[in-house]
């Protein structure tokens, strides 16, 4: 896992800066009041995935990347919402529609992150979707807290002397022994962890008789995501 310190995350930014890539001062959307506010386009949300990662710092987004982002929107915008669901997985909005005006929250934005990490461990795209849909109530109720923190004070570490750490971070990980049980007594039983569970409390709610376990760590994404999507460019888009 990845923490950068905040001298690095702000050295990252001014490389972006210098390339043009974002501008130099800019004003975080008054529209952001917390982690669950809509207020972010795509474009913004493509480039913050990308350009969180400081080895992207010098390559535009792939092709690739571009299209796995897309099509999970897509699907998740097209794909009938069960009754057990409530909402798409990336999304509160109603589903359906070309999604040219659809906005992202900071916590839609580490939903998808997390279904980039499924699709990476090789994991269907439809399963993907549908597992997050299935958790998304629960997921938030536990992600917010910490996303409402870090947007709270992404602008001050921005700005913070050089060299400053920036404190104490929580690790969290989003974990599953099947994508594919999306039924309500199993997701009980995975959303009663803590919301920054430790090691041996994910092994210990293992169930014994699966083959494997699956865990994805966001800890990297869920510190830096809401200062990068602060800083994203506006980007005007056609279609979806």
């Amino acid at each position: 896992m990845r923490i950068l310190k905040r001298s690095k995350q702000r050295a990252h930014l001014q490389s972006l800066q210098r390339r043009k890539l974002v501008a130099k001062a800019p004003e975080p959307p008054p529209a952001v009041k917390d982690a669950l506010t809509a207020a972010f386009g795509r474009g913004q949300v493509e480039w913050a995935l990308w350009y969180q990662a400081p080895e992207n710092a010098k390559r535009k987004p792939s092709a690739s990347f571009k299209m796995r982002i897309k099509h999970l929107l897509e699907f998740d915008r097209s794909e009938p919402v069960r009754s057990s669901a409530k909402s798409q997985a990336f999304s509160d909005e109603p589903p359906g529609g070309r999604g040219e005006h659809t906005l992202f929250s900071v916590f839609d934005v580490l939903v998808l992150e997390a279904a980039l990490g499924f699709l990476g461990c090789g994991f269907k795209r439809k399963e993907v979707v549908l597992h997050l849909r299935a958790r998304r109530q629960a997921l938030m109720r536990g992600w917010a807290p910490l996303l409402n923190q870090r947007l709270k004070t992404a602008r001050a570490e921005l700005k913070a002397p050089a060299g400053a750490g920036i404190g104490e971070m929580k690790r969290l990980m989003l974990h599953t022994a099947s994508l594919e049980d999306t039924e309500p007594k199993t997701l009980a039983q995975l959303n009663e962890l803590p919301a920054f569970p430790t090691a041996d409390e994910i092994l210990d709610s293992f169930h014994k008789d699966r083959a494997r376990l699956i865990v994805l760590d966001l800890s990297y994404s869920a510190h830096h995501l809401p200062a990068f999507l602060l800083q994203a460019p506006l980007r005007r888009r056609g279609r979806a």
